[in-house]
């Protein structure tokens, strides 16, 4: 019989006193294949300048991206992290990044599902700090999201006033861990 991972509460009906010795080993495998949990990680490393055609238009982040840890998630395009996983779960999505713009107006980003935005993880410019002449921003989303089989979480930005622009990501890691549920 295959190892089968299993909810919170079912495991914890199973585990609740045992006083009948109803677990067996199937079941104390289960309970490990369950704590087993997936995560997936992806970082840039390459950069590229986005164009954000206005402050309307969510727009994709530019560059290339590198798989860095995984389980039960693949990277089949740039900035696009995949759960390959067989059962849907929750999980917490963080994104840790740093960028410059054009200097048409700074830019606000999100964490995208499935090429849809999650306003819940909006964020604008939390930090700044100068080299080489330049002005680096830094930024950090997170959320929860619920994925499925073959979803995707990426980055995506705008132009935060009226007018287009563009931004290039110079540093992201973006994480996906699941939630044991």
């Amino acid at each position: 019989m295959p190892d089968t991972p299993r909810t919170k509460a079912a495991l914890a009906t199973l585990l609740a006193d045992n006083t009948s010795g109803d677990i067996s080993p199937q079941d104390l495998r289960d309970f490990l294949e369950s704590m087993d949990l997936p995560y997936g990680e992806a970082y840039i490393s390459s950069s590229a300048s986005t164009s954000f055609p206005d402050d309307t238009t969510w727009t994709k982040i530019s560059g290339t991206t590198t798989l860095g840890e995984a389980s039960d998630f693949d990277m089949p395009a740039s900035n696009r992290l995949r759960y390959t996983g067989a059962a849907t779960r929750k999980f917490v999505v963080s994104i840790a990044f740093s960028f410059n713009d054009d200097g048409s107006g700074l830019p606000l980003f999100r964490i995208a599902k499935n090429g849809t935005t999650a306003a819940k993880s909006e964020a604008g410019v939390p930090a700044s700090w100068g080299f080489g002449g330049e002005t680096a921003w830094a930024g950090c989303l997170q959320c929860i999201v619920e994925l499925a089989t073959n979803d995707y979480v990426e980055l995506y930005g705008k132009s935060g006033t009226g007018g287009g622009g563009s931004s290039t990501v110079l540093t992201m890691n973006m994480i996906a861990r699941a939630l044991f549920d």
